[in-house]
């Protein structure tokens, strides 16, 4: 993931953290749905994973600022938050089929492949754009331009 991936999903988490209880829940059956969904997933431990990412990222930081920070994310805000994005993106029918998809073995196999899928194409994806970047600046400075 890049820094701004980071970056963008920090700020979400401080919203998440930050927004309390004021945030209405839609109590709808695709609601109640997209809450199951995000709980077969294990999207709200991957937003807790993200937070220790950050604390680890920062060890200036007193592990205490962490723990609170921790103690104020709610799972419920985090999926009204992302209910609200599922509803935009996607029909209740494909919360329906993603449902029966991530019970199956092959559905449970993805959730536990995901999370190292996706921190090994962060490095990939890292290395990867370091290249290009280094092979453009070459090529530009071969080409008279300033960087």
């Amino acid at each position: 993931m890049t820094k701004r991936c980071l970056m963008v999903a920090a700020a979400s988490l401080v919203v998440v953290f930050t927004s309390g209880s004021s945030l209405a829940k839609d109590d709808s059956s695709v609601d109640r749905d997209i809450y199951e969904l995000l709980d077969v997933t294990g999207a709200f431990n991957v937003a807790q994973q993200v937070m220790r990412g950050m604390a680890q990222a920062r060890p200036g930081i007193p592990k205490e600022f962490w723990d609170d920070m921790m103690g104020r994310i709610k799972k419920e805000d985090f999926y009204v938050l992302l209910a609200a994005v599922y509803r935009r993106n996607m029909s209740p029918e494909d919360i329906k089929a993603l449902l029966a998809f991530y019970r199956t073995p092959l559905g449970q196999r993805v959730i536990k492949a995901l999370p190292l899928i996706t921190q090994e194409s962060m490095v990939a994806g890292r290395l990867w754009g370091e290249k290009i970047t280094r092979e453009i600046s070459a090529e530009a400075k071969k080409r008279g331009y300033k960087i």
